[in-house]
């Protein structure tokens, strides 16, 4: 008859109380499932927005203190196109140091802010309470667009929602993250 009740928040015991530096944890790219392909494309970045976004974010994560650790499973070339950036030495580049979603709740349980375009993250990112934003594209799957979109909100429950206003462009969110990210303190 009755379900045992969940506990809130699932994963508590991760949230640390003291952090050592504020820490942004990126990821840029949604996992590719064989079959769907075509949703995945839709909700990543390309090489060259990323590169962009980080020509600003570093110089402004390095001058208040912040660490920048982007989880984005890159191509080694692609790696090696970010590593190359000024200031690259306080990008973090963590994909291959994660083989479980535990190694990943760990790294959401020390962000002060999950960005993301990848909806799952954003859904660990609320079962540990971390602050979280959204980059999400022009058609989004229905259930987010019911969901987050129907208010016209674009906060809620600690998530804040950039959409697209035109399919396949990504500068109005990407021009949104930095003004909002200009906001924030240290």
């Amino acid at each position: 008859a009755g379900h045992a009740p969940i506990p809130t928040p699932v994963f508590s015991h991760l949230r640390s109380p003291g952090k050592a530096e504020p820490m942004l944890l990126l990821c840029w790219r949604s996992k590719v499932d064989p079959s769907e392909r075509f949703w995945a494309h839709l909700r990543s970045l390309p090489l060259p927005e990323i590169e962009g976004l980080y020509r600003w974010l570093l110089p402004w994560a390095a001058a208040r203190g912040w660490q920048v650790a982007d989880i984005t499973a890159y191509r080694p070339e692609e790696r090696h196109r970010l590593g190359q950036l000024a200031g690259s030495q306080q990008l973090h580049l963590m994909a291959p140091n994660l083989s479980s979603l535990a190694d990943t709740a760990h790294q959401v349980a020390r962000a002060r802010l999950v960005i993301t375009v990848d909806t799952a993250l954003i859904h660990l990112a609320h079962a540990l309470e971390a602050p979280r934003w959204l980059l999400l594209h022009r058609h989004p799957d229905p259930r987010w667009r019911e969901r987050l979109l129907q208010d016209g909100s674009s906060d809620r429950e600690g998530l804040r929602v950039l959409q697209q206003t035109i399919q396949g462009q990504w500068q109005e969110p990407l021009r949104q993250l930095q003004a909002h990210l200009a906001q924030l303190e240290a």
